[in-house]
């Protein structure tokens, strides 16, 4: 039972580092690399289109 909850205790961990955590981290490419790779996606699939911000 203790290897069960450590298992629990490791699967309720939150490692997702922050984006100024990621970029200035030891994986900064490969985040750099999926976040392009979201935004690629994101563009293709028309999920949204960017705009320009409009003046105040």
């Amino acid at each position: 039972i203790k290897e069960k909850i450590e298992e629990a205790q490791i699967a309720l961990e939150d490692d997702t580092p922050s984006l100024k955590e990621a970029l200035n981290g030891p994986n900064s490419e490969e985040w750099l690399e999926a976040m392009q790779t979201e935004y690629n996606a994101l563009l293709k699939n028309q999920t949204w289109r960017l705009v320009k911000r409009p003046k105040d």
